[in-house]
């Protein structure tokens, strides 16, 4: 076994140097390759949850094909504070104006409950002439005021009030949720909008580097006549600084779009 291995060796000094880089060079190769494959495959999969998370956020069907026509570029408007986008969430999310007409329903409920069996204050007037002759007459007053006053009503309006305020204090809860809610997801679209739109920047610097490295290893190749490894691993990574300028759009508009989303804003996007 060890003899046959030791003869398959190259012989000569010229055979191992021609034999061996030549073979670790493919190994290298195949193994790059593969991990290209896989970087693949991941993209893949970014590409279609993004594609999910876009059209639950615009509210269409999830059969229809969605098909992005519009360039692939860098957002170019700067990420805005965090005050202004809490402002512009609160007056547009629509599960928040949702929750307010419930409140305001729940208000109305209570005063009409208070309202509806209070004390009811009349008044009746009448007026009229009084005298013993037809030609000397004096005017009169007769005024009355009626007071009801509902005693025997079982407590019903007592209970009907203490529903309302309990389904009141229920409804100011859930906006409080919602609130929340709200604040938790523009918070965090704010922090990914401003990682991505870094990492997109850090993609552009890896590219510039990558294209001198490339050039670096030509020169190199050319004068020296090096072994190829070297201008393969810069190709290499000249063609993984390219996926992540495509990966940092990508994350960049997924992230520009989720933030349009938390503010409410999905139907204004250009």
């Amino acid at each position: 076994m060890w003899s046959s291995i030791k003869n398959s060796w190259p012989s000569s000094k010229a055979g191992r140097a021609a034999g061996w880089p030549r073979g670790f060079d493919a190994a290298t190769l195949e193994t790059q390759l593969e991990n290209e494959r896989q970087r693949l495959e991941l993209a893949k999969s970014d590409v279609e949850r993004t594609k999910l998370i876009l059209i639950n956020a615009l509210g269409i069907n999830f059969d229809l094909k969605l098909v992005l026509t519009d360039e692939l570029k860098a957002p170019e408007e700067p990420v805005p504070t965090q005050e202004y986008a809490m402002d512009v969430a609160l007056a547009k999310r629509p599960e928040m104006k949702a929750q307010e007409q419930r409140i305001q329903v729940s208000r109305l409920t209570l005063s009409s409950d208070q309202g509806n069996g209070c004390r009811h204050c009349r008044h009746k007037e009448i007026t009229g002439s009084s005298g013993t002759r037809l030609t000397v007459r004096s005017r009169t007053y007769n005024v009355g005021v009626t007071l009801s006053i509902p005693i025997f009503d079982g407590g019903q309006r007592e209970g009907r009030i203490g529903e309302s305020r309990s389904q009141l204090l229920q409804e100011e809860i859930k906006m409080n949720l919602v609130t929340r809610q709200i604040t938790m997801e523009l918070r965090e679209a704010l922090v990914t909008l401003t990682s991505a739109k870094e990492q997109l920047r850090i993609a552009k610097d890896g590219l510039k580097a990558a294209v001198t490295q490339v050039q670096l290893a030509r020169e190199r190749f050319r004068l020296l006549s090096s072994n190829s490894l070297e201008l393969s691993n810069a190709l290499f990574s000249l063609v993984r600084a390219r996926d992540n300028i495509i990966d940092g759009l990508f994350r960049a508009n997924a992230s520009r779009v989720n933030l349009a989303r938390a503010m409410g804003q999905v139907e204004e996007l250009r």
